[in-house]
């Protein structure tokens, strides 16, 4: 998630001296609105991305490989998915019998929804994958293992940290202004996602 991470941070960065005009006097923060085609593009650079898929009843990797067909609406993002998985198995139950399956490698590419929640104390966003119309252990009960990689996915909140924005910097006349930003909360609205900026601006000597 480090590279996502990254996108984000560089991303309100350079758009915050654009958007430093929409802080009114009675208005403090600063909005920054990604389209969701910017982040369709910038995805195709950050991808393939490799996530630990180690839970209490699942071991091995996943790599997201590819990810079309972006579409973002109310705290929600819509997808087409690719999956490829390693060395992978799976402890579920199914007709109330314990099963610990090894399949090894497998592959997937399943539309996904994804709900977003941000914690601004932990300054960290976090999304929930829910795959759309196949449940895994249907899945696993036809045998189709591909599909059973979305147990790895399904109902798991995975975090992306947003810590530490870097500070901007700017020099005017004999003094250096800096204006820090804090993220004070990312939303999906139709068509965009909206990040909502607190600057602290100080300047010296």
């Amino acid at each position: 998630m480090k590279h996502v991470r990254r996108f984000l941070l560089t991303i309100s960065t350079l758009l915050i001296f654009q958007h430093f005009s929409q802080a009114a006097a009675d208005n403090q923060y600063i909005t920054v609105n990604l389209p969701e085609a910017v982040i369709q593009n910038s995805l195709t650079h950050i991808l393939p991305l490799t996530l630990d898929a180690a839970t209490i009843n699942t071991e091995g990797t996943i790599t997201i490989e590819e990810v079309s067909d972006l579409r973002l609406t109310d705290q929600h993002i819509s997808a087409q998915i690719k999956l490829q998985g390693n060395d992978l198995i799976v402890k579920t139950r199914v007709a109330d019998q314990a099963i610990r399956l090894q399949l090894g490698s497998a592959s997937a590419n399943f539309d996904c929804d994804a709900d977003l929640r941000y914690s601004v104390s932990q300054q960290t966003l976090y999304i929930r994958p829910r795959p759309r119309n196949k449940e895994a252990e249907d899945a696993l009960r036809e045998g189709d293992i591909g599909a059973a990689l979305l147990m790895l996915l399904n109902g798991r909140e995975f975090p992306i940290a947003l810590h530490d924005i870097k500070p901007i910097i700017a020099e005017a006349s004999d003094k250096t202004i800096t204006i820090q930003t804090r993220i004070a909360d990312i939303s999906s609205v139709p068509g965009t996602l909206r990040l909502k900026l607190f600057p602290v601006i100080s300047t010296k000597p």
